[in-house]
């Protein structure tokens, strides 16, 4: 499938972000460490809408990010939504 061609019903869940001053770099673009960041916050979401924590607590088990690989494709200005 073509990433270009990817839209919102094409996936299970779609976690919306607005960036923030604080995300630009000094030429107004968003700082490519900051999609981290955005998806970071959508995991949570993703999390939170299973019920699910995320945070070990009594049980054995946890959930870890143990690696993440970013392809940046196009530059963002602020303000945007994502």
């Amino acid at each position: 499938m073509n990433w270009l061609s990817l839209r919102r019903p094409d996936f299970d869940f779609w976690a919306g972000i607005k960036t923030r001053w604080r995300d630009m770099d000094s030429l107004g673009h968003i700082n490519h460490a900051v999609y981290l960041t955005y998806m970071e916050s959508a995991r949570v979401d993703v999390y939170q809408q299973l019920g699910y924590s995320g945070i070990r607590k009594e049980q054995e088990e946890s959930t870890i990010l143990g690696s993440m690989e970013v392809n940046y494709h196009f530059q963002v200005n602020h303000p945007a939504e994502l």
